[in-house]
């Protein structure tokens, strides 16, 4: 997803789900309450994705989908993708009576997935304390177990605030525990906070509740409960259910990862084709998977500091599975993981 600026005269076709039959005349732009300057969220089913350049210019074979239905842009139309600016943007579950654009806590994103559409290189978004849904939000589909929190190239995502606060210093993840959750269908026995595993896992769940892949070391996840991710038999990946980083390295500090599961390679984590994520005061907690209970590593070289592994069960390597990997431990806990090898 990306913003776009009309920079020119704009004519809107009738296209799929629109009033105007084939060949009509064009849609004006008024018509539709769009206005050259006016900045929208669209996407395209061409190469044009969060990493295109600002600048870029969209010629008229681009098909641009507003909403919720798809409009071809006509050969007098010019569009440039503008990349959203650095900023503060704020998300509660419980702001339901402001205006929900992020701009304040009162007028908070209540779905963290609308953040990150909204948040460009540079910005941080603070997470109130709740549990998010990553089949919640703008372009998502509910009970999709393919929807993830997608974390956007050089934005910082932290948890733990209560939702008042004015400084990051303020926040208390332990206190204000910000959970993002994997059971989008809402069906799962417990909690991995209460002490349950990844057993508690029913129904449909996000195959990968997290995913960092593409993303580079200035992408920040912190403060946050990462559970009932379920990359099973019918996911793409059975790999990471927790979190799966391929090609990715992003900085990942002061997180829980539990009661996530994989069919294949790491429960609460995967990590792949040259991923280098740097883990500072993480803890695995009770996942499991085929390899890799915990953490998974395939051709990857992650920085651990002060990680925990705690009560993670697989078939090879309880805690962690390497393959091809060259790991870099320091101060780390391994208790009471399990490997049935």
């Amino acid at each position: 997803d990306s913003h776009l600026t009309f920079i020119g005269p704009v004519e809107i076709r009738g296209g799929s789900g629109s009033s105007a039959a084939a060949g009509s005349p064009p849609l004006v732009a008024s018509g539709l309450g769009l206005n050259p300057g006016q900045k929208i969220f669209v996407e395209f089913p061409v190469m044009v994705n969060v990493n295109t350049l600002p600048g870029t210019v969209i010629d008229n074979s681009a098909y641009v989908t507003s909403y919720d239905w798809p409009v071809p842009i006509s050969s007098a139309t010019s569009l440039t993708v503008s990349e959203p600016g650095a900023r503060r943007i704020y998300v509660d579950a419980a702001a339901t009576a402001g205006a929900n654009d992020g701009s304040s806590w009162e007028d908070a994103y209540t779905s963290l997935q609308d953040a990150l559409l909204d948040g460009g290189n540079g910005s941080e978004i603070w997470v109130a304390a709740g549990v998010y849904y990553p089949d919640v939000g703008t372009g998502q589909t509910a009970d999709d177990p393919d929807t993830t929190f997608h974390l956007r190239s050089g934005v910082a995502v932290f948890g733990g605030f209560a939702g008042s606060e004015s400084s990051l210093n303020e926040r208390d993840p332990v206190a204000n525990v910000t959970v993002l959750s994997g059971d989008i269908d809402g069906n799962d026995t417990a909690e991995c906070s209460s002490g349950s595993d990844a057993e508690h896992i029913k129904g449909t769940n996000s195959a990968h509740v997290v995913t960092g892949s593409g993303m580079p070391a200035s992408t920040i996840l912190d403060g946050f409960t990462i559970r009932g991710g379920d990359a099973g038999s019918t996911a793409t990946v059975q790999k990471g259910g927790g979190m799966l980083n391929q090609q990715g390295s992003p900085t990942l500090a002061n997180l829980i990862f539990c009661g996530n599961r994989a069919d294949g390679s790491g429960g609460g984590m995967h990590n792949s084709q040259g991923s280098s994520p740097r883990l500072d005061n993480v803890t695995f907690q009770e996942n499991e998977a085929l390899d890799g209970g915990g953490m998974s590593n395939d051709a990857a070289s992650p920085v651990l500091n002060g990680v925990v592994f705690n009560g993670n069960r697989a078939y090879y390597g309880g805690g962690i599975f390497n393959s091809n990997s060259a790991i870099n431990i320091d101060e780390a806990i391994f208790d009471a993981n399990v490997a049935v090898w």
